[in-house]
């Protein structure tokens, strides 16, 4: 059963096609990765299915369902910080650097689950904790310019997870960080999948990242769907050219 359906989706500009004509479903409680070389409409797909493209930039047409719920891509906004929760590549954009993760927390929270400032903090850090964060009081009080790439990936789904997201739409989650760092990340999106249900998107441009996450892979290029199916078929027979492109230079540069 789909969660999230995208039909016949297209955006563009003036004078170019961007996303053309894509249709997607999601599976409630499944990790799929959408995958795509730098420029390939990846991002730009799943910005505009919920709502995150400036309409007066882009012309946008096709159909969402969210959760039996059919919507414009416009009106999908009015799912967003809530149930659809946006996970951005770098996540020192997220916040605003004069105000500590705990006035985040409070803010969002408050206003999300109509709670007061005291369930507020608690919620946001037995989160925290969730997300193995140590020394919680410290991260609360800090800005986000005071924690690592890798502590604000943690507090950005630890916030996600908090207002009660039903999916994760991660672009690039672990792109800036090191190789540990990201084996961690993706054990807590795995983690956070099996334990909590919580459906992911994990968009990305590396299969060895989405080969130790996904369920399902959707290739993307030129603003198209070339390829969908399982993680396993996709990554030892992959039907699309784009596809054996990518696995290619992937095995030539390990």
């Amino acid at each position: 059963m789909y969660q999230l359906n995208i039909e016949n989706l297209i955006v563009q500009t003036q004078n170019k096609v961007l996303v053309n004509n894509i249709n997607l479903s999601v599976e409630k409680g499944e990790i799929l990765a959408v995958i795509g070389q730098s420029g390939s409409g990846k991002t730009m797909t799943f910005k505009a299915a919920i709502g995150l493209l400036d309409k007066n930039q882009f012309k946008i047409a096709g159909d969402i369902t969210w959760n039996k719920n059919r919507c414009s891509p416009e009106n999908m906004t009015a799912f967003l910080g809530k149930e659809i929760s946006y996970v951005m590549q770098n996540p020192m954009t997220a916040f605003n650097p004069v105000i500590t993760i705990g006035s985040h927390f409070r803010e969002t929270l408050m206003y999300h689950l109509n709670i007061n400032k005291k369930e507020a903090d608690y919620i946001a850090k037995q989160w925290l904790k969730k997300l193995r964060l140590k020394d919680i009081d410290r991260v609360f009080s800090s800005y986000c310019y005071e924690l690592s790439g890798g502590m604000l990936q943690r507090v950005m789904l630890a916030l996600s997870m908090a207002v009660g997201s039903k999916i994760l739409i991660a672009d690039e989650p672990t792109t800036a960080l090191d190789t540990i760092t990201q084996k961690k990340i993706i054990t807590e999106f795995q983690r956070l999948n099996k334990e909590y249900g919580v459906t992911i998107v994990f968009i990305s441009h590396d299969f060895a990242i989405i080969s130790q996450i996904a369920d399902r892979i959707a290739v993307i290029s030129c603003g198209e769907i070339v390829e969908c199916g399982n993680t396993k078929d996709t990554l030892t027979n992959p039907k699309s050219e784009v596809t054996k492109i990518m696995l290619k230079e992937l095995i030539n540069y390990d």
